[in-house]
C-alpha cells in the first residue's frame, strides 16, 4: 500500500479506499465463478471478513505509521531501499542527481477519528455484503441438491461465526440474517419446486382418462381367482400377499402406475422433511462467542429452531398447494369424461382417489382437516350409483305387483305362510327379494372395494326415490281397477299375439273381476306395506358416532362434510318410504290398521335382520 501511494501519489485515503475496490473486485470474480461444489462462495466469504480485519488493522494506524516513516528521510537513504542488490546504489549513487539523490516523498496521511473509521468500514461492509449477497443468489439459482446445500450452508456460517467476535462490520447480526436468507431462500426453491412436481401424476391421469376408449380393461378380478395360487409364496408370500391386497382393493396396471409415480414423489418429499428436521441437531458450540452488540440473539436458537420451521412451513404450504393443483387436475379430468364407459372412469377415479388418501404425506401436512378430492368424489360416487340402479331397474317391481295382482290367482304369493291373528306376511314378495338380488349382482361387478358406507348411502338416497316412486305407482294401480282395465285394455295385444299371451294370464276383464275381491285387495295391500318397511330397512343410513369410523369413511371417500345439512337431507330422504308405507297403512280395509301395520313393519325390521348379510354391501 505504501508502494502505492508512492507510485500514484495517492494519500492514505485513497490507499484505503483502492484497497477496498480491488477487494470487491476480487469477491465479485470469485462469485461469478462456475463451481457446482460452492467453495467460491466461501472463498468469497472469507475474502470479505479477512478485508474487514485488515481494514481495521490499517485504520489502527499501522499505514499511517509506515507511511510517515517514508516521509521522515530521503528515500535512497533507507537502509532496505540501499540493500537492494539490483539497485546497487553504491557504485551507481555518484552519477545520481542531487534532487534525485535527496528526494524525500511526501504523503498526505489523512487522520480518521475512531468513529470516522467505523463510519468507513460500515459503509464498506454493507456495500460488500449486499455484493456478496447477489452475487450468492446467481450462484445457487441453480442449485437443486438439498444435502449438499444444506452442507454448503453449514460451512458457510462456521466461517462466519468463528470469526464473527473479532470483525468489524456494519452489523454482525444483519450478516448472519443475510447468510441465513442466501440458503433458506434456495432451500425454500428447492423444497417448491420438489413438491410441484407432483403435477406429473395429474397428467398421467388426464392421459389415461383420454385414452379410456382405445384401450382394454380387464373387469375387477375376484378373491376366489385360481390365478392367486400360482403366485410366489418365498419372502413371506410378499407376492402373494400383495396379489391379495390388489385384487381386495380393485388395483390393475393403471391403479399401480400412476400410484407408483405417486409414491416417489412422496418418497422425496418425505426425505426432504427428514433433512430439514435434522437441522435441529446441527452442533454450533464450538463457534459461538459472545458479541455485545447482539447479545440478546442466540444464533443457535435462530439456526436450529427458526430456520428448520421456516423450511417445514414452506415445505408444508408448497405440497398443499400441490394437492390442491392435482384436486384441480382431477376435477378436470372428470370433466372429459363423455358419455362412453362412464362408471368405469368413475370407478377408476374413486379407487384412486382412496389410495392417493390412504398415503398423504400426514407428518407433513399436519393437519386433519385436508380432506382430498372432497369435491370430486361425490359426483364420482353419484355417476357410479347411477349405474347400478340403472341396471337393477326399481319400476320392476312395480310392473310386477301390477302383474301379480291382476293375473287372476286370487292369491298373494308366499300366502300360505303368512302368521299369527291375523294372519300377516312374514317375507317379503319375490319382486323386492329378487330386486335386491340384482342389485348386490350389480354393485359386485363394479367392485365390492367401491362400496364404502359413503357411497352405499349415496347410492340409498338414489334408490329410496326411485323406491318410494314405483311402490306408490304399485299401490294406486292395486287400489284403481277400472283404471287399470282400461290400461289393459288399450294395452291389448294384436291378434296375432292373443293366443300366446292367453296361455300366460287372464284377459282385462278377468283382471277387474279378481280385483274387485276386497280380501285379495287387503291382502296385496298389506304385502305391499311389508315391502315398504322392508325396502326402508334395507335402505336405511346409519349415522357414524365413532370418531374413528368417521375418520374410516373419509379416507375411502366422503362428501362435502355438512353435518347439519347431510343429517336433514338423510332424514328427507328417508321418510319418502315411510311416507308411502304410511298412506298404504292409512287406506287399508279394516279396523286396527295401526296395529296391523306395527306388526308387519317389526316383521320387516325382524326379517331385514336376518337376511341382511345376504345383501353384504348394501348392509355396509
Amino acid at each position: 500500500m505504501a508502494a502505492f501511494c508512492l507510485a500514484t501519489n495517492s494519500s492514505s485515503a485513497d490507499v484505503i479506499r483502492h484497497f477496498h475496490q480491488v477487494r470487491l473486485d476480487v469477491i465479485g470474480n470469485q462469485l461469478e465463478l462456475a463451481d457446482p461444489s460452492g467453495e467460491n462462495m466461501l472463498k468469497a466469504l472469507k475474502l470479505y471478513i479477512r478485508t474487514l480485519q485488515n481494514t481495521k488493522i490499517l485504520f489502527s494506524r499501522r499505514l499511517s505509521d509506515a507511511l510517515a516513516k517514508l516521509k521522515a528521510r530521503p528515500i535512497l537513504t533507507d537502509s532496505q531501499i540501499r540493500g537492494l542488490d539490483d539497485l546497487d546504489i553504491d557504485v551507481l549513487e555518484r552519477w545520481v542527481a542531487s534532487d534525485v539523490r535527496n528526494f524525500t516523498p511526501w504523503i498526505k496521511c489523512d487522520e480518521m477519528s475512531k468513529s470516522d473509521a467505523e463510519k468507513a468500514i460500515k459503509q464498506w461492509s454493507k456495500q460488500a455484503f449486499e455484493s456478496f449477497t447477489k452475487g450468492c443468489q446467481k450462484c445457487l439459482k441453480d442449485h437443486s441438491d438439498l444435502s449438499g446445500l444444506i452442507s454448503l450452508r453449514k460451512k458457510a456460517l462456521d466461517i462466519w461465526l468463528s470469526a464473527r467476535s473479532s470483525t468489524p462490520t456494519h452489523s454482525s447480526l444483519s450478516v448472519l440474517e443475510g447468510i441465513r436468507n442466501i440458503f433458506n431462500g434456495q432451500l425454500a426453491t428447492i423444497l417448491r419446486t420438489q413438491a410441484s412436481t407432483l403435477n406429473a401424476v395429474g397428467q398421467d391421469v388426464s392421459s389415461l382418462i383420454a385414452r379410456w376408449d382405445d384401450r382394454e380393461h380387464a373387469s375387477p378380478r375376484s378373491l376366489w381367482d385360481p390365478s392367486l395360487t400360482s403366485h410366489d409364496y418365498s419372502d413371506g408370500a410378499a407376492t402373494f400377499k400383495q396379489a391379495i391386497m390388489d385384487t381386495l382393493l380393485g388395483r390393475n396396471d393403471d391403479i399401480t402406475a400412476v400410484m407408483r409415480a405417486y409414491h416417489s414423489w412422496l418418497a422425496s418429499i418425505e426425505k426432504s422433511r427428514s433433512i430439514v428436521s435434522d437441522l435441529r441437531r446441527t452442533k454450533w458450540e464450538a463457534t459461538l462467542d459472545e458479541d455485545e452488540d447482539d447479545a440478546l440473539v442466540d444464533p443457535a436458537a435462530t439456526l436450529n429452531d427458526d430456520d428448520p420451521r421456516f423450511l417445514e412451513g414452506e415445505q408444508k404450504s408448497a405440497v398443499v398447494q400441490a394437492l390442491v393443483d392435482l384436486q384441480s387436475s382431477f376435477r378436470d379430468t372428470v370433466e372429459t369424461f363423455g358419455t362412453s364407459n362412464q362408471s368405469d372412469k368413475a370407478a377408476f377415479m374413486l379407487r384412486l382417489i382412496r389410495d392417493l388418501r390412504r398415503d398423504l404425506p400426514i407428518e407433513i401436512l399436519d393437519d386433519d382437516d385436508f380432506d382430498f378430492a372432497s369435491d370430486i368424489v361425490p359426483k364420482l360416487q353419484e355417476i357410479l350409483t347411477m349405474q347400478v340402479v340403472s341396471q337393477t331397474a326399481p319400476s320392476s317391481i312395480m310392473r310386477s305387483f301390477h302383474r301379480n295382482a291382476r293375473d287372476g290367482s286370487k292369491k298373494v304369493p308366499g300366502r300360505a305362510l303368512w302368521e299369527g291373528d291375523p294372519q300377516l306376511p312374514v317375507q317379503p314378495s319375490p319382486p323386492t327379494f329378487k330386486f335386491l338380488r340384482r342389485l348386490m349382482m350389480s354393485m359386485e361387478q363394479q367392485g365390492p372395494d367401491l362400496w364404502n358406507p359413503s357411497t352405499v348411502g349415496v347410492m340409498k338416497k338414489m334408490l329410496s326415490r326411485e323406491l318410494a316412486n314405483a311402490v306408490l305407482s304399485a299401490y294406486e294401480n292395486i287400489s284403481s281397477p277400472s283404471q287399470n282395465g282400461s290400461e289393459a285394455e288399450k294395452a291389448a295385444p294384436a291378434p296375432a299375439e292373443r293366443n300366446s299371451q292367453e296361455q300366460q294370464g287372464p284377459k282385462p276383464s278377468e283382471m277387474e273381476q279378481s280385483a274387485s275381491d276386497p280380501g285379495l285387495l287387503r291382502d296385496w295391500k298389506i304385502q305391499l306395506l311389508f315391502d315398504a318397511f322392508y325396502l326402508q330397512a334395507a335402505l336405511a343410513t346409519t349415522t357414524n358416532t365413532n370418531p374413528k369410523d368417521k375418520d374410516k369413511d373419509k379416507d375411502i371417500g366422503d362428501g362435502n362434510g355438512d353435518g347439519d345439512s347431510d343429517k336433514k337431507q338423510k332424514e328427507k330422504e328417508k321418510d319418502e318410504l315411510a311416507d308411502v308405507a304410511e298412506k298404504i297403512q292409512d287406506n287399508l280395509d279394516s279396523s286396527g290398521r295401526e296395529k296391523i301395520a306395527n306388526k308387519v313393519n317389526k316383521a320387516a325390521q325382524e326379517y331385514w335382520k336376518r337376511t341382511e348379510l345376504l345383501f353384504g354391501l348394501l348392509a355396509g
